[in-house]
């Protein structure tokens, strides 16, 4: 089964390309064969008289330079790259055209690198996959007739925009340069067809935009592939991996012989760091205390496992990982998936709740691939089981009472953007979330609305992220040691609460009827979470209802 992601496959095909031009031999390169095999049968005579009467060494087609690579023995691969990224049509255009024609020796060796999933460039068949191999190879072709009497030094334009090869010297013959530090070696020419003609090469030429990704990745222009360590610090989007790392003092570890497969949180899933400390996060320098940060290195260890797991390798089952807890990974209709303590933990808890709540960990980018492993981008933090019985030890909430009112979170998620956005701007909030019996009372008010699933109508739609919004207060962390009696605080919907004091602590909305405070003050990022046992009611809901 094939699950590598289109950005994978992106990053895979190019690093191939630097692999194929460190197989150069470095001691120089081979002159030009002038001896091809002239497979339109011309004699051997008139070969030695070629340069004498004005013809090209190499061979004669009828046919356009797409008909000689589909002729062409040693250019199999060549054919099959040119039909997947659709090129047919614009190099049978009237031209001319030069083509610079990697072999299929040069192809095998992506086929090599890649495994068993990959024989050919058919595999590559997604849409940015068919863009990025129609880059490469529009690379490879450059306007007008240039048989070999007439390659000179200096620049050629290629039908990439702005991206130009080099012509140099190399003794009695020319080479190629790109945008890598590896030339390619010309091994055939002047292949004529009636559009143009073709020469042929000895490893695939890298444009300047595809170079630059590279290098943005830390991968060299000569193929040596980085470390762990050196990924990662050059990923911006695994910036936080990295100072977390650092500051763990697991920097060394990755950076040593291994291997290792890492599965990478990306910054974003910081906020979600945030929340299992239950404090306020923003940076790396605010795990400031040795216990926080021995957590964060139980959690970074969590992330790693011993040996080369690449996507192929996946199964169902459990990984250890070196920390020494598990993690499981399942296969989905989508692919592969992992699952951490948090699963198991909401697993066991068995609660009857009507929406369902995914908490697997998902692939963003799989097989980049280092020196001492391999990586692996998740969209999520794992959390090990000795990370939560840590925190749950601190605080008098269980996990089962979190996760008992995720309903509300899950709600949330269907119709309102505000929620994740005050986490991503870190803005204080203070959050009032019913209960799961809460909203079954409220559904019992409500015609035909039986669960969060009936809500299916754009008014309703509309009516339930009024109602939720209303749970949500912006720009202030209101513990309920802060709390005032008779105050009035105005939510993200628009319209006010009433704070009262008078029995414990309890919300009164626009129906007039109090909700009460059942757990207060669970510190989540820069917010404080209040659960309360009724859905909160404005004026604007109660009168459409």
């Amino acid at each position: 089964m094939k699950i590598i992601p289109q950005l994978s496959k992106l990053l895979l095909l190019i690093v191939f390309c630097l692999f194929i031009a460190c197989s150069n031999d470095d001691n120089g390169s081979p002159e030009v064969d002038d001896e091809i095999e002239n497979t339109d049968t011309e004699d051997e005579e008139s070969t030695e008289n070629e340069e004498e009467n004005d013809v090209e060494e190499g061979t004669t087609t009828d046919g356009s330079v797409v008909d000689y690579i589909v002729g062409a023995e040693n250019l199999t691969q060549l054919e099959e790259a040119v039909i997947t990224a659709g090129l047919v049509e614009a190099l049978n255009a009237e031209g001319p055209f030069t083509i610079f024609a990697p072999t299929d020796e040069a192809a095998a060796n992506l086929f090599d690198l890649l495994g068993d999933n990959y024989s050919s460039f058919a595999d590559f068949d997604t849409f940015v996959e068919k863009q990025l191999l129609e880059l490469i190879l529009s690379y490879h072709v450059v306007p007008g007739n240039y048989p070999s009497k007439e390659l000179v030094e200096g620049a050629l334009t290629t039908l990439v925009p702005d991206e130009n090869i080099e012509i140099i010297a190399a003794g009695d013959s020319f080479v190629i340069g790109d945008a890598s530090a590896v030339d390619a070696t010309i091994i055939g020419v002047d292949n004529i067809a009636n559009n143009g003609v073709v020469h042929l090469i000895d490893k695939i030429l890298i444009p300047q935009e595809v170079q630059e990704f590279l290098e943005s990745l830390g991968i060299d222009s000569g193929g040596n592939l980085p470390t762990i360590t050196e990924l990662v610090g050059a990923n911006e989007d695994l910036e936080f991996l990295y100072q977390a790392l650092e500051l763990t003092g697991l920097l060394e570890t990755l950076d040593s012989e291994g291997p290792f497969t890492v599965f990478a949180p990306s910054n974003e899933t910081l906020l979600f760091v945030a929340g299992i400390f239950g404090n306020s996060i923003e940076d790396i320098q605010s795990f400031d205390t040795e216990e926080e940060i021995e957590l964060l290195r139980n959690v970074l260890l969590y992330h790693v496992v011993e040996g080369t797991v690449s996507s192929t390798d996946l199964a169902s089952g459990e990984i250890t990982t070196l920390l020494g807890d598990v993690i499981s990974v399942a296969e989905t209709a989508e692919g592969f998936v992992l699952k951490d303590a948090l699963n198991t933990n909401y697993e066991e808890a068995n609660l009857e709740i009507d929406v369902e709540i995914n908490l697997n960990v998902n692939f963003v980018v799989t097989d980049i691939p280092a020196a001492n492993g391999v990586i692996h981008i998740v969209d999520r933090v794992l959390v090990p089981q000795s990370v939560i019985d840590t925190v749950l030890s601190e605080t008098e909430n269980s996990l089962a009472e979190l996760l008992e009112n995720e309903m509300f979170i899950a709600a949330y998620y269907m119709v309102r953007g505000d929620f994740v956005e005050t986490f991503e701007n870190s803005e204080e909030f203070t959050l009032f979330i019913p209960t799961n019996q809460a909203f079954l009372s409220l559904f019992e008010e409500l015609d035909g609305i039986d669960s969060l699933a009936d809500f299916d109508t754009e008014e309703e739609l509309e009516l339930l992220s009024t109602i939720l919004s209303y749970h949500l207060i912006r720009n202030i962390k209101a513990t309920a040691s802060v709390l005032q009696d008779g105050q009035q605080i105005e939510t993200l919907q628009g319209e006010e609460l009433t704070i009262s004091l008078t029995n414990g602590v309890s919300i009164l909305d626009k129906s007039g009827k109090a909700a009460t405070v059942t757990s207060a003050d669970i510190l989540v990022g820069n917010g404080v979470i209040h659960f309360i046992d009724k859905v909160l009611l404005p004026q604007a809901v109660l009168d459409s209802l």
